[in-house]
C-alpha cells in the first residue's frame, strides 16, 4: 500500500507541475548599438526613442500604430546590423518615413489638447490615423524585404552547398 501511495504522489505531483502556469519568455533584446554603428542607424535610434517618448500623449489608437511602426523599425535596424548591403536602403527608407511618422504624431499631439476640435480637425486626424495604418504595412514591407535578401542569399548558399556534396558523391 505504501509503493501505491508514493506512486500517486508522485502522479500528483507530475500532474501539478503540468498544470502550473509555464513562465512566459524574455522579449528578446534589441540588438546593442555597436561604436562604429553608421550615423545614419544613430540618428533612426535616437528619432525612435523620441517618438518613444511622445507615446503617452497620443489616444490609444494612434499608439498602437506608432508602435507597430516603431516595432518595424527596430527590426529593419537589427537587418541593418547585421548586413551590411541593408544599411543605404534601410537607411533612406528610415530617414524619410520616421519623419513622416514624427510630423504626424506631433500634429495629434498638437490638436490632443483642444478640447472643441472642428470637424476639419477630427477629419484630419482621422486621415492622419489612416496614413498611420498604411506607414505601418510600409514599415513591415521593407522590413520583409530586407530578409528577403537574406533568404535569396541563404538560398544560393544552400543550393553551393548541395551542388558540392553531389560532386564529391554525398
Amino acid at each position: 500500500l505504501a509503493g501505491g501511495q508514493g506512486i500517486l504522489w508522485a502522479l500528483a505531483r507530475k500532474r501539478a507541475a503540468e498544470l502550473a502556469p509555464k513562465p512566459k519568455p524574455e522579449p528578446k533584446p534589441e540588438p546593442a548599438p555597436s561604436p562604429d554603428e553608421p550615423a545614419s542607424m544613430k540618428a533612426s535610434r535616437a528619432s525612435l526613442a523620441e517618438l518613444e517618448c511622445k507615446l503617452p500623449g497620443l489616444p490609444v489608437e494612434t499608439q498602437a500604430s506608432v508602435r507597430a511602426i516603431m516595432q518595424s523599425a527596430n527590426n529593419i535596424l537589427g537587418c541593418m546590423a547585421t548586413d551590411p548591403r541593408d544599411v543605404d536602403h534601410g537607411a533612406r527608407f528610415l530617414k524619410r518615413y520616421l519623419a513622416a511618422t514624427h510630423g504626424i504624431v506631433d500634429t495629434h499631439l498638437r490638436f490632443a489638447h483642444d478640447k472643441d476640435i472642428s470637424p476639419d480637425v477630427a477629419s484630419a486626424l482621422a486621415r492622419s490615423n489612416d496614413m498611420l495604418a498604411r506607414l505601418k504595412v510600409a514599415f513591415a514591407k521593407e522590413h520583409a524585404l530586407l530578409l528577403q535578401n537574406d533568404v535569396t542569399d541563404f538560398s544560393a548558399d544552400l543550393k553551393t552547398l548541395d551542388t558540392l556534396l553531389k560532386m564529391d558523391g554525398n
